[in-house]
């Protein structure tokens, strides 16, 4: 949250002293540490595999940015406070749904629909015990990827197109 440039400078200032092997955080504040590296010449950081923009859409000008900042991949993550971790994005681009953890159903006029079709995203999550939310309603619009990724995940891919429709 402290986001000026003295303290952008201290932020790349810990990263370069911490090396991490990857950054998390909201793309929002990514972009900006990396418009602000960029114009001391970038961050190119030793050992930084990746970049995972959460909590937030991505975009494709934050991606290049961030990427070309940081010399690294950028992958998105996608999940909710109520369940959890989503899915999470492959080298190959997929968005892919951590079918283990939690089940994802696409609805229109509440049912399930099909390939290429766009429904609102519900959830169940299956690693809560106490109090599991089943069928979970998002208001995000999403539609099933593709059948199968080059990356060889089994895991279904997810496409998002709309955040918080509600």
């Amino acid at each position: 949250f402290e986001m000026g440039p003295a303290d952008l400078e201290r932020h790349l200032a810990r990263l370069r002293r911490f090396r991490p092997r990857v950054i998390y955080g909201y793309p929002s504040a990514l972009a900006l540490l990396a418009r602000h590296a960029a114009e001391r010449g970038g961050a190119r950081l030793a050992g930084l595999r990746l970049v995972v923009a959460t909590g937030e859409t991505v975009t494709d000008d934050q991606r290049r940015q961030i990427g070309a900042a940081f010399g690294c991949a950028v992958a998105a993550e996608y999940g909710a406070r109520e369940v959890g971790l989503i899915a999470h994005q492959c080298p190959h681009g997929t968005l892919h749904v951590l079918a283990p953890h939690v089940h994802v159903e696409l609805w229109s006029d509440d049912r399930p629909v099909g390939p290429g079709r766009v429904g609102e995203v519900v959830c169940t999550a299956l690693n809560t015990r106490a109090q599991p939310l089943i069928h979970y309603r998002l208001g995000d619009l999403a539609r099933w990827g593709d059948a199968a990724c080059g990356c060889g995940l089994p895991l279904p891919g997810l496409r998002l197109d709309a955040g918080k429709t509600l």
